[in-house]
């Protein structure tokens, strides 16, 4: 069945120019992948991890997983020429498409303000970890949450860091 599905793709334009293309295609997407898996993982030990909880590395890691893994299927599906393989690949790649769309209706319903987040961490981290603040001020060169007279650790540092 694999050499009939080979010569349909080959009638189809199938032809090793098409299937070079997918292979690199499905490459570029592999590295994005990996670059995904990366940022997750690196931004689960990162001092910003404060302001968004572990949910977006999580998600970074469990997109950059599964983009990898359909990239490696497509891959496989155009050097072996397998119906079969190209079935699952295209299946899996709607079901990420679906899943994609899922969740931009789901952001679209439920919005949330990211100020509001930002500044309930801010506050939180003013009162009980002002180190961090300290680290996230000198790292983005400003002072305070919104202005230099906002929160800001040192109460200070405007003045002495020349920031804001």
């Amino acid at each position: 069945m694999a050499n009939d599905f080979g010569e349909y793709l080959d009638r189809l334009g199938g032809n090793e120019t098409m299937r070079s293309i997918h292979m690199v295609m499905n490459g570029i997407a592999g590295i994005a992948g990996i670059f995904f898996l990366i940022t997750g993982v690196t931004s689960l030990f990162d001092i910003y991890s404060s302001f968004g909880g572990t949910t977006l590395p999580v998600l970074s890691i469990v997109v950059g997983t599964l983009v990898t893994g359909v990239s490696l299927i497509g891959i496989a599906g155009s050097i072996k020429r397998s119906q079969y393989v190209f079935s699952a690949y295209s299946g899996i790649l709607t079901l990420l498409v679906l899943a994609q769309l899922i969740g931009l209706v789901v952001l679209w319903l439920r919005p949330f303000d990211v100020e509001d987040r930002f500044a309930d961490v801010w506050e939180g981290l003013y009162e009980n970890d002002p180190d961090s603040i300290r680290y996230i001020e000198h790292d983005l060169k400003c002072c305070g949450f919104r202005s230099p007279v906002d929160m800001p650790v040192p109460a200070h540092c405007s003045i002495k860091k020349k920031y804001g």
